[in-house]
């Protein structure tokens, strides 16, 4: 299941949003809950439920960028989408990384776009692997690993709920097994999950964790070349 909020101050931009989600033939292959909210209080007491937040920008009291900041604060992976009629304002989102942007005055069009993004996105967030950890199956979603880190024979796998698996594997074996080209080798000890990196700062990558891990200068070129990919 897939839960999304809907956040606008405008009752029929809520449910405008809402029938176009529903009635999208691509997205029918997902299980959606739609919550919709036009009181930003209600959602506050809320935000840990949803995968993907639908928020306008332009809102009394407390604008959409701003709730935005507050979601990344507490689930630094969730898909944030704005819609605005105020396109002056686009720009001004850009700190809390919104994955796409639906202008009201050109909703359909913008949509359809949108929804072909995001079906490519959920795909990639549903992605599993099956680990042998202490002589016990685990199935993990791929897009709860932060980072892998290796020290001698075993690896260390960081998760978004901070749970770390430690397990006697080569880096080189589960970044095969993962099989993706989100979870990228940056240096001979560490595989990076390209949808946790904040930025890049000389040879230091910084995580929307607030962590950072070493670029190492052989890996260099291939990463960007990911990274470059998998932000089009």
């Amino acid at each position: 299941m897939i839960y999304i909020a809907i956040v606008d101050d405008d009752l029929n931009s809520l449910d405008m949003m809402e029938v176009k989600i529903k009635n999208d033939e691509k997205l029918k292959i997902f299980d959606f809950l739609i919550d919709k909210y036009n009181d930003i209080e209600m959602l506050r007491n809320n935000l840990g439920k949803y995968d993907i937040f639908f928020l306008d920008i332009d809102m009394p009291i407390i604008n959409g960028i701003n709730i935005a900041k507050e979601i990344r604060n507490k689930i630094f992976d969730a898909i944030i989408i704005f819609m605005t009629n105020r396109n002056d304002l686009m720009h001004l989102s850009f700190s809390v990384q919104p994955f796409y942007f639906i202008r009201k005055s050109n909703f359909s069009e913008d949509c359809e776009i949108l929804f072909s993004l995001l079906i490519d996105q959920i795909k990639k967030s549903k992605k599993e692997i099956m680990l042998v950890i202490n002589g016990r199956k685990k199935v993990l979603k791929v897009s709860s690993i932060i980072y892998i880190e290796s020290f001698n024979h075993y690896i260390n796998i960081h998760l978004k709920n901070n749970e770390i698996l430690v397990l006697k594997k080569k880096l080189l074996d589960i970044l095969k097994e993962i099989g993706t080209f989100n979870m990228v080798q940056i240096h001979k000890s560490y595989i990076v999950n390209l949808m946790y990196i904040d930025y890049i700062k000389g040879e230091m990558i910084f995580l929307k964790n607030k962590n950072s891990l070493p670029l190492g200068r052989k890996y260099k070129k291939q990463f960007i070349s990911n990274l470059e990919r998998y932000m089009l």
